[in-house]
């Protein structure tokens, strides 16, 4: 599975797209301002979706193959 395309209750936001505003540094009261239809259980889902899919055989070999992971 790859995370970038999970698309979160139907409307235009991507996975990916809350991961990285997360990791530039925004709070979860940021996000939930910005995006105020997600609730503290659908991020949470989001975070959960991200480590189950590093586990993901794909990812582990590119991982492993660039050493970036």
């Amino acid at each position: 599975m790859i995370v970038e395309d999970v698309k979160v209750k139907d409307r235009l936001v991507s996975v990916d797209l809350i991961l990285h505003l997360y990791a530039v540094g925004w709070t979860q009261k940021q996000v939930r301002e910005k995006y105020p239809h997600l609730s503290p259980d659908t991020v949470r889902t989001v975070f959960a979706l991200a480590a189950k899919s590093i586990d993901d055989p794909i990812v582990y070999n590119i991982c492993q193959s660039y050493q970036v992971c």
